[in-house]
């Protein structure tokens, strides 16, 4: 058992590249792109760039989180593992988030941020509320998970964390039922479908991209995607990445059109599949999540004064851009060790609910 559980943990290592590149990517957007741009028109030219555009890298870390919580289950039926997941899933996400935003909340109540007025526009809606204790254990054990709202947020990407929470169920539920039956990939596509369809809002519709993910992952299970032709994954990846320029956005066009060719290219193609296996992209999966956390803040507090002070040159913005994607790597590190901590607990946690026998980790229940 453990033997075939390290197999499939070596098998799914390209998830961690894909989850790596995807932060550096969300990183790249919110810098180079929305946040700190060399002028608004480079700036949105650069969105419709792969590498810079940060709503293909969060469909990327939805897919990929379907993927990695549903492929063992589709893969072995063992139920003891998706009992973990499902009771550590909330305690895996709040602990770091808690740990942000404290991080962030002791930096405004020091009086370090400048007043709204004073700072530039992109940033002058956050950070405006009263940060009491209270309003911190509020957003980041409830609100950020199941009433965000925007302007009452600690960091900005936040907004993830809801759909995040959600599609981890979602998705986990869609595969309990699913994986008995004959088609259950066929299934999986009209839950997708009826999620686009029915989804009252934009974000709901988002939780297409779990079960999508749990396609992949059973395509994968089964052979077909690194099975898919070379030159047809080359077609999937040169789809992805003329979609943004050529197709207008929503969840359904940019998901399934742009973001699912863009990773089947990457699994299917061995060169591509290898590299986000390797110890470059193992390392950025690592700290992908503390990476996506503290970032914002490290814009917030640094990036915004700098090029407020001092980015009236060319030269100066492109030296203070490279200086906060920078000092964000070595605030991702600095956090790595709560991130590292909140795994742990939640691998605690889950094991005590559900009183199983504990036994190696999968993917899935380490992101």
């Amino acid at each position: 058992m453990l033997a075939k559980l390290e197999k499939l943990v070596q098998r799914l290592r390209f998830l961690d590249g894909l989850r790596g590149w995807g932060a550096v990517v969300v990183l790249f957007f919110h810098v180079f792109s929305d946040g700190l741009p060399l002028n608004a028109s480079f700036g949105a030219a650069l969105y419709y760039l792969i590498p810079f555009n940060g709503m293909v890298a969060v469909f990327v870390f939805f897919v990929v989180s379907g993927f990695s919580l549903s492929a063992r289950y589709l893969a072995d039926g063992d139920i003891h593992p998706w009992l973990r997941i499902v009771a550590g899933r909330y305690v895996r996400l709040v602990i770091p988030i808690g740990a942000a935003c404290l991080i962030v909340h002791m930096v405004m109540v020091s009086g370090f941020i400048a007043p709204p007025a004073e700072r530039l526009a992109k940033f002058d809606r956050f950070l405006t509320f009263d940060p009491t204790i209270a309003h911190l254990l509020k957003f980041s054990l409830f609100d950020v998970f199941f009433s965000y709202n925007f302007f009452q947020s600690y960091i900005g990407p936040l907004w993830t964390m809801s759909v995040e929470l959600a599609g981890s169920f979602v998705v986990l539920l869609a595969i309990l039922v699913v994986r008995p039956l004959p088609y259950r990939v066929l299934c999986l596509f009209l839950l997708i479908g009826l999620i686009l369809w029915l989804a009252p809002t934009e974000n709901i519709s988002m939780l297409a991209l779990f079960p999508l993910g749990a396609v992949v992952a059973d395509c994968f299970n089964r052979g077909w995607i690194t099975a898919i032709p070379r030159s047809v994954a080359i077609v999937f990846l040169s789809i992805s990445c003329l979609g943004p320029i050529a197709l207008p956005y929503s969840v359904a066009v940019w998901g399934l059109v742009i973001t699912l060719p863009l990773i089947l290219g990457c699994v299917a193609i061995p060169e591509i599949r290898n590299y986000l296996s390797g110890a470059t992209s193992a390392h950025l999966g690592k700290i992908s999540f503390p990476l996506y956390l503290m970032h914002g803040p490290v814009l917030y507090f640094l990036g915004e004064p700098l090029i407020r002070h001092f980015g009236s040159g060319l030269l100066l913005k492109v030296s203070i851009q490279i200086v906060v994607v920078v000092l964000s790597f070595f605030a991702a590190y600095a956090f790595w060790p709560i991130n590292e901590v909140a795994i742990g607990l939640a691998h605690r946690f889950a094991k005590f609910v559900t009183g199983s026998f504990f036994v190696a980790p999968s993917p899935a229940e380490r992101r």
